[in-house]
């Protein structure tokens, strides 16, 4: 069994069992079995429900956190079983909570950094020496009580990107959606686009996260767990609205 701890400076610590995962911690030298990070994470790649594996019609690919580099990274193969890295396409941000939405002719990436949920496109895709675009802001939070987390990312039948994420505030926890309304193949910001906060049960639960799907006529569904609770809604694309098996809104609040 993984043990782990948060808010440690560890040093001349040495571990005979299982490597320990260290957490918002500081690495003070000369430990061994344990992996440290100041970051949410110290695990590669972390949280099964976020895609960080496709293929692009030729090759396979593979994301992951270089945790010594403090790197996303990204590694191709024609086998699964001989990969390379594609150097072109690391992303300087020290995280294992991504997700990919990605096909033959398009690739997305969302990501926890600052608090917030932010993304990029890629570039010069699909091929080996693929790069990501520039950085932009999809949900904006500024602390620990106005805080994004648990990114996913998708499509609709048309093209138009969908996000979702925990989101934090004083008071309660939510499941937050967003979708690019302008442009196919862009990513939504939360300047532009609405926010659609789903299922306030009144609460702050450690686990809030889940998937979006992608239904015909640019309809979505989207379940998730939210704390003890599994929840699904779908959005109905011609009444801008997401609804629960009832025809009821799952929406709480939007912004």
């Amino acid at each position: 069994t993984a043990v782990s701890i948060d808010y440690a400076s560890i040093s001349y610590s040495i571990n005979s069992g299982t490597t320990i995962c260290a957490t918002h911690s500081t690495n003070g030298g000369n430990n061994t079995a344990w992996s440290i990070t100041g970051s949410d994470f110290c695990q590669t790649t972390s949280n099964s429900f976020q895609r960080k594996t496709w293929h692009d019609g030729t090759r396979f690919w593979r994301s992951s956190l270089d945790i010594t580099n403090q790197r996303i990274v990204f590694e191709y193969s024609t086998t699964g079983s001989s990969w390379t890295e594609n150097t072109s396409a690391r992303i300087a941000i020290n995280t294992s909570d991504f997700s990919l939405e990605a096909s033959s002719g398009n690739a997305f990436i969302a990501y926890t950094t600052s608090n917030d949920i932010r993304g990029r496109v890629a570039s010069s895709y699909p091929g080996t020496s693929f790069s990501w675009g520039a950085e932009e802001i999809i949900l904006d939070g500024s602390s620990a009580t106005d805080d994004y987390k648990y990114p996913i990312i998708e499509r609709d039948s048309s093209s138009y990107v969908w996000v979702g994420a925990k989101y934090t505030n004083t008071s309660y926890s939510y499941f937050d959606t967003i979708k690019e309304t302008s442009a196919t193949n862009t990513l939504p910001t939360e300047a532009t686009d609405t926010i659609y906060s789903l299922n306030n049960l009144l609460n702050t639960p450690t686990n809030v996260y889940g998937n979006i799907v992608p239904l015909t006529s640019q309809n979505m569904y989207v379940a998730f767990q939210y704390g003890s609770a599994l929840i699904g809604c779908e959005w109905i694309n011609s009444a801008s609205q997401w609804r629960d098996t009832s025809g009821n809104s799952c929406t709480t609040s939007s912004s």
